[in-house]
């Protein structure tokens, strides 16, 4: 079946695929070739791709899966990477100056440049966090 991973600023992924699995708040799942149309509401979570060249893994920050009639299967994001993208030793590193520089806004003056700020260091410690778990 055709795979595409979508974030609203490119295509992460595109290929074909035997085997979409990841986890929604109902548990795991797995999609075959064949699979009834679906759409799924995803976890932040592994998504993993089993193809004719082996299994990738991205980690995924939510969304949603559209399994097509047409034996299409989509993934729309507001965050994605490959494992092969991330660099733990450099995304800990990034992580703790964040949080340096998270200690250093005072929030009631500067509360967007706090907000913007925090959902980086949770975006990033999220990653961490599913790049360790798998």
């Amino acid at each position: 079946m055709e795979f595409k991973l979508l974030t609203p600023d490119r295509l992460v992924y595109s290929g074909q695929a035997e085997l979409v699995g990841g986890r929604t708040e109902d548990g795991s799942f797995s999609v075959l070739s064949r699979h009834v149309p679906a759409v799924m509401e995803l976890e932040p979570s592994t998504l993993k791709i089993e193809a004719d060249q082996g299994i990738k893994r991205f980690v995924v920050h939510g969304g949603f899966l559209f399994k097509e009639r047409d034996e299409t299967v989509r993934v729309l994001t507001r965050e994605a990477r490959s494992f092969a993208e991330v660099d733990l030793e450099e995304l800990e590193e990034k992580i703790g100056e964040l949080g340096d520089e998270i200690s250093g806004i005072d929030r009631q003056e500067s509360p967007g440049q706090y907000d913007e700020t925090m959902a980086e260091l949770e975006r990033a410690e999220l990653t961490a966090d599913l790049v360790k778990d798998e």
